[in-house]
């Protein structure tokens, strides 16, 4: 399908292809009337945006969220401002404003949006937790950020969902590299491509963590160490990074 193509465009580092098929995907989704593959195609292209964002695309990017979150407060449609709302928040931490990310973070997660089929499954559960880690870890917060972690755990490996559990599992990794321990963090990383079955190259705080790492660690230490992470079978890579308490 089409948003599988965008999707291997994107792990690919092609993000310029991954938005133009997502561009041409949702005029025929929202011809056919097919609101919630539409909003989940919008929910990527966003995703996309915010993944390649550069300091200098942050206040038009900035403009086009909030233009976002306007019309669908228009429309009224729960749903749709949920998914407005969890895009600013990420935004948030992408401009340096963790705390004010987290505090939007945890908002969503106490609206009482859980009976909606997409924003109440386990997938989005595991994502917005994973989304709120990351947000804690910039802001400094390691203790709730770990808290948040083993809640999105849970919520991942009730999916099922590969691409989410590696999500969870990158989040988990960025929270080993803001408590010091370097090896853990890039075996993580590595065990998140495992579990993902290949390498996300436009995932921004993976990409971010594994250049942070080698500057660390120095780039053979890294490699040897995501390696490890990398060759795990699927059950064992899911272990090391999702925590069980």
């Amino acid at each position: 399908s089409m948003g599988q193509r965008a999707t291997l465009e994107a792990y690919a580092g092609d993000a310029e292809s991954a938005l133009a098929t997502l561009d041409e995907t949702m005029p025929l989704l929202e011809e056919l009337g097919a609101t919630e593959d539409l909003e989940f195609t919008r929910m990527k292209a966003v995703g996309l945006r915010l993944a390649t964002a550069t300091d200098a695309d942050l206040p038009a990017l900035r403009r086009v969220l909030e233009g976002q979150l306007a019309e669908a407060e228009a429309s009224g449609m729960h749903r749709t401002i949920y998914l407005a709302r969890l895009s600013l928040a990420a935004f948030e931490r992408i401009a340096g404003r963790a705390k004010e990310s987290v505090e939007a973070l945890q908002n969503l997660l106490e609206w009482e949006m859980f009976d909606d089929t997409m924003i109440g499954s386990k997938q989005m559960k595991a994502s917005v937790l994973a989304a709120l880690s990351l947000s804690q870890v910039a802001a400094g917060d390691l203790e709730d950020a770990q808290v948040t972690l083993a809640k999105s755990a849970v919520d991942a490996r009730a999916s099922e969902d590969m691409p989410v559990v590696s999500q969870v599992a990158v989040a988990s990794a960025c929270l080993a590299g803001a408590t010091g321990d370097l090896v853990l963090a890039a075996r993580r990383l590595g065990a998140a491509d495992s579990i993902r079955g290949v390498v996300d190259a436009l995932n921004r705080d993976a990409q971010q963590l594994a250049t942070s790492l080698r500057e660390q660690m120095g780039a053979e230490a890294y490699q040897e160490a995501y390696a490890d992470g990398l060759a795990l079978e699927r059950d064992e890579a899911i272990g090391l990074t999702l925590p069980t308490s």
